[in-house]
This record gives structure tokens, sequence and C-alpha cells, in this order.
């Protein structure tokens, strides 16, 4: 905020009540220059360029016209740095108040927490205590031999084996506790490559109690915050109607095109089965086709490949960016409706998927399970919000790779690939193409910068 050109902070009320407007801060973030009603005309056809030099506009004292720059998110807005809440409803409050000129992409990480709900049960805050005991955790696909705590071949190895006979044996160490706090842990540590994410919510909640007690004038106030209740904000804050994570992904796109410019939160998926393709069809071209028509080929290929939960494929990088987000809003509803399903005890733990729906248990997680899930529109709708969890990976559960834009990356070993001497011949040549066939100036990207 300090160093932006764009925006700025601005003294506001608190406002403690709770639902998806609690904002328990004094400042809140503004565009510069500009008043809270605000909210111009959609200026998603004009360029980045034409937009911050266009010289019939009156700029401020740098260059930037203050009432038509925008804001794009590009995902990823928890985990790694403390103050995850505040961020999100940072964002949430600009969003509401300029909707046409900020923007959110989806990254990994905000993906990732759709899984929260599921592997750590639904509980009102009223019932959340040390004793809670939550259902048995069926294990991580990507962990299968592995070894590991988690490992879901062996954790159904270690049922079966008791389920045969009743004894208990090595394997009990590879189950994933029952109790909230511990398990809330283990999967932000362990499976989200966030191991200081339970602290630093912890540590915000506490700042939060301290705020409050410093603006309400009280000083005999208590602070401390318990394993449970963080355990109570990941449930209340990823929930998908009611939460903020749950509004963050409501609004973010997987893809956002703004005149020449593109915006993901990863990179292309350009993988090596997408190099050999694409070699495959240039050598066509040398004998019986045009070089023109083995690049229309590949892209009929490559568009196909690159939406890899569709049944059929796109015709034009337009309709790709469209079903891009087409997919990720109906994964959004699915996700709604399980959670919605399971609140309202929609299932019994003995009713199947095909009789009621609703989230799973145990080894139907779907981090257990992993993959895309091709359902037709009446089955499938307990797991189907799994198949964005999937898009969000770099791996399928064969551990061949994703071609995904959430996941995949422009560099390696800290440097861009396009730039490295190692790199293929034909990886530059594919992007040089992309940039043509989509007519695009620039991509912009983060997940993983330099």
């Amino acid at each position: 905020m300090e160093t932006s050109r764009i925006l700025q902070f601005q003294d506001v009320e608190p406002n403690f009540a709770p639902g998806l407007d609690y904002f328990p801060y004094d400042k809140r973030v503004i565009f510069h220059h500009s008043q809270e009603d605000d909210n111009y005309a959609d200026i998603t056809t004009t360029t980045t360029t034409t937009m911050q030099h266009d010289e019939s506009i009156k700029n401020d004292s740098q260059g930037v016209d203050s009432k038509k720059s925008i804001l794009i998110f590009g995902g990823d807005v928890g985990d790694k740095g403390g103050n995850d809440l505040y961020v999100i409803r940072q964002l949430l409050s600009l969003k509401k108040r300029y909707e046409k000129r900020v923007h959110f992409i989806m990254g990994n990480r905000d993906i990732n927490k759709m899984r929260i709900l599921q592997e750590l049960g639904i509980t009102a805050s009223s019932s959340a205590s040390a004793q809670e005991k939550l259902t048995p955790h069926g294990g991580i696909n990507w962990f299968r031999g592995t070894g590991l705590q988690g490992d879901a071949d062996l954790i159904r190895q270690y049922n079966t084996r008791l389920s045969d006979n009743g004894e208990k044996d090595i394997l009990e160490n590879i189950l994933v506790s029952d109790i909230p706090s511990e398990r809330l842990k283990w999967i932000l540590r362990k499976t989200m490559g966030s191991p200081d994410a339970f602290e630093y919510r912890r540590h915000e909640l506490k700042e939060e109690k301290e705020f409050i007690a410093r603006y309400e004038g009280r000083s005999d106030h208590n602070t401390n915050v318990s394993d449970e209740e963080v355990v109570e904000s990941y449930r209340t804050a990823c929930h998908p109607k009611h939460g903020i994570m749950g509004a963050y992904l409501s609004e973010a796109k997987l893809c956002l095109k703004i005149g020449g410019a593109m915006f993901m939160h990863g990179a292309l998926p350009i993988t090596p089965e997408a190099i050999l393709q694409y070699e495959h069809c240039i050598s066509a071209s040398k004998s019986d086709i045009t070089r023109t028509e083995a690049k229309a080929r590949f892209w009929a290929w490559f568009l196909d490949y690159a939406t890899p939960f569709a049944k059929d494929a796109p015709v034009s990088t337009s309709e790709w960016t469209d079903r891009l987000n087409a997919f990720a809003k109906e994964q959004g509803d699915a996700w709604k409706r399980n959670v919605t399903i399971t609140e309202a005890g929609g299932r019994r733990p003995d009713e199947s998927v095909e009789e009621v729906g609703g989230i799973l248990e145990g080894e139907d997680f779907w981090c257990t399970t992993g993959g895309y899930q091709k359902g037709d529109e009446q089955s499938d709708l307990a797991v189907e919000f799994g198949s964005l969890c999937q898009y969000g990976m770099g791996w399928l559960p064969d551990r061949s790779k994703n071609p995904t834009i959430v996941y995949d990356s422009w560099m390696q070993d800290g440097m861009p690939r396009y730039y490295s001497e190692n790199e293929n011949a034909s990886y530059k040549s594919i992007i040089e193409d992309f940039f043509d066939f989509a007519g695009l100036d620039v991509i912009v990207a983060g997940h993983q910068p330099g």
C-alpha cells in the first residue's frame, strides 16, 4: 500500500457484526482520489497499455489515471505470510465497493481450501471442543506408496486388517488424527505446504481480540486463542456460502482476458506431452499438410488437452477461457450444494451417494480418490467439486503432469524457462504461436516468481 500508485487507505468505522461484512479494522482500501460510491463503467475492453498511457485523460503526478485504474489480484491469498483474514476482507470490501474495477484470479492455495470442510467436518462453534472426534480420514491419494502419514494405500490396508482380525500393528502410525486441531495442523503442514499457517491464524485472531478490546475501551480481556478457535476460524472462513474464502472463490476466475492482456495464476500447460504433440504436428507439415494446417491441428488438440474436465473441446482461445471460468463456477455451485445438503442432514452415514448426496466421509473424501469426476448432471453431485481441486494441482493420480494453468509454471530452477539454454526449442515456438493464435500482447502470471 505504501508503494502503490493506485490504492490508498481510508479511515473507517469497524464492523463487529457477524457475517461476511464483519470488518474489525479502522482502515480500508480505496482507489486514489476516488469516492466510496465511485463505480465507473466496465472498462474490460480497454487494453492495460491504453489505461495507463492515454494522454487524453487527466492523470495524477505519476501518470496514472486513478479513475480508470483497476486491481487484478492474482490468487494465493493465504497460507504464507500471516494476516490471511485481513487481506481477504480488504479485497472483498474493495470488490463490493468497486465491483467492475476489481478482479480476482484463483490460485492453488485458494482452491485447496475447498477441501477443509470435507476433511475437517462441519461443526457449529458451540459444539467444538477438544473432545470432538472426526470421521476417520481415508488418506491422501498423492501420498500413495510413500509410507507417509496419510498414505491412502496403507490406511486401506490397516482398515482391512482391522476388520479381518481386529489386530493393530505398526501401520497405526500412518493414520490421520481424528482430533480437529491435530487434523487441521496436519492438513496445512503436510498436504498444503503451509507449516506456519495454523500459528499465523492463532496470532491473527489474537490481534483481532486485542483490537476489539482497545476499540471498546476494555482492559480486562482475555486474548488467548485456543486450538479449537483456530479450527472454527478455518471452518467459518472456508464455508462456500457464508465464509470469506467462499466469497473470494465465488468472485474469482481461472483466466481473465482484458484487451491484449491475459491473466492466469500459473502458466500455459506446455507439458512434455504437449511438446511431443507439437513436434508431431510440425513434422507432418513436411510431408502431407502445410505448416499452417499443422499448427491448426495442434491448437485444436491443445485446447482439448487443456480442458481435461470437459466432455468436448473448445474451438478458440476465447471459448477456452469461457470454458475454464464456467467450469470454476459450476464447481463452486456444486461445493455450495454439497455443504448445504450436509448441513441439512441430507445424508445418513449408511446412505449411498446415489440416494442423497452430500459431503462424503472417510475413504470417499476427494483427496483420497483424486482425479476429475466427469459424471452427468444427475450423478456425482456429492463429489463433483473435487474436479476443481484436481485442476488446482500439478499432477494427476497416476503421477502424470496435469494440464492446468493454475499450477504450471513459467519458471525452472528460479529462472524463466523461455530464456533457458536447456529448454526445448518447441517450448518457445508454442509460446510464440499462442500469442499470435490468441491475439495477445502479454500474459500476466504469478505462482512461482523468480
